[in-house]
């Protein structure tokens, strides 16, 4: 009686109930076809970011941790590896031909643990290191003197370090609130693994708050965070552009040679240089984890918009495009690193032997 119990639970959990498989938007049959072909997608771009980021800690690691803008950068790529990696794991467990195998455990549930749920803290702390490196790099504008001092590789690596903790820390919580046991099937007369809920006086209200606190207010401050950063570090740009412009216009006036002068590009800065990499790397994040806001948005205040509510197929749905678009931001920085960051490159360059005096 007991693993009946429990069985149902898990029943619920995997939505094989008829009230979960007809959804009033979408049906189940329907979110199986859509899922398989945006996880075609999602996997195209989760390999692109597993090989960009971990070429991207192996040049962070070669340039070395002297400046503190390697450490957290690193940071970034390590979040971004760890994330694409939790990814994977949960597309493989949802693949049909993978839960036919005689698996001891159940995927479908067990990624909960392992991938699914893992995943999202795992977001969260790349999302406020990125809100880390943009705050860094306004400081060093505002008080360029004195942030030098402050912001150090040790410091970095000691902030890097509280962020890590206090994202990830709460990822506790699922190992609280979930447990796994072993159930007889009696149609296959095999044991397995499976992942159910538990129902404790005040754990569903942990969850609860936990998921407000981390998941939501956690994520639209360090939405709002990066976007204010960003916009003040755009127009600090733009008033450099315009600024080495008036120099050199007047500098022009003053030149015998004027077309020679006034021909030439202005140059930018190594400062003026990785904050527009920054800038990008923002832009980038804004733009993709745009839909995750409106999501997670969704989830506080539509009724049964959950994994486990009313909606449950919809949501599944629409949790692949926010994972593509997540795997999309994981594999594009090494494209911006490699751009505008030119220790970066000659690193990469000398990694891959592609520089033959090297």
């Amino acid at each position: 009686m007991e693993q009946e119990g429990l069985r149902g639970n898990v029943s619920q959990i995997l939505g094989r109930d008829s009230q979960f498989r007809t959804s009033e938007i979408l049906n189940y049959e329907q979110r199986l076809q859509i899922e398989f072909f945006l996880g075609l997608v999602m996997q195209f771009l989760n390999v692109t970011a597993l090989v960009a980021n971990s070429l991207n800690i192996a040049v962070f690691v070669k340039l070395g941790f002297k400046e503190p803008s390697n450490v957290s950068l690193l940071a970034l790529s390590i979040c971004d590896l760890t994330a694409t990696v939790m990814s994977v794991w949960t597309y493989i467990c949802s693949v049909p031909a993978f839960k036919a195998l005689e698996l001891p455990f159940n995927p479908d549930t067990i990624t909960i643990l392992t991938g699914l749920g893992p995943w999202g803290f795992v977001i969260r702390c790349g999302a406020w290191v990125t809100v880390y490196i943009s705050f860094e790099r306004c400081l060093c504008i505002l008080m360029p003197l004195k942030v030098k001092q402050w912001i150090t590789s040790r410091t970095t690596v000691i902030i890097v370090s509280i962020i890590a903790v206090l994202t990830l820390g709460p990822m506790i919580t699922l190992f609280v609130r979930w447990e796994t046991v072993w159930i007889l099937s009696p149609q296959t007369n095999r044991t397995t693994l499976e992942l159910v809920v538990v129902n404790k006086p005040g754990l569903a209200l942990l969850e609860t708050v936990m998921h407000y606190m981390v998941g939501l207010m956690s994520v639209f401050l360090a939405f709002i965070f990066i976007v204010v950063c960003t916009v003040f570090l755009v127009v600090h740009l733009k008033r450099s552009s315009e600024w080495r412009k008036a120099a050199i216009s007047g500098t022009a006036t003053e030149a015998s040679d004027t077309s020679k002068v006034s021909s030439k590009k202005p140059m930018l800065t190594k400062e003026e240089r990785l904050v527009k990499m920054v800038v990008s790397i923002a832009a980038v994040f804004i733009v993709c984890f745009t839909p995750t806001a409106v999501y997670h948005l969704c989830q506080a205040f539509v009724p049964g918009f959950s994994l486990f509510g009313r909606h449950r197929n919809l949501v599944s749905v629409l949790y692949m495009p926010t994972s593509i678009l997540q795997s999309l931001s994981a594999s594009v920085n090494i494209f911006i690193y490699y751009s505008m960051g030119t220790r970066f490159r000659n690193a990469f360059r000398q990694l891959l032997l592609l520089d033959n005096k090297h």
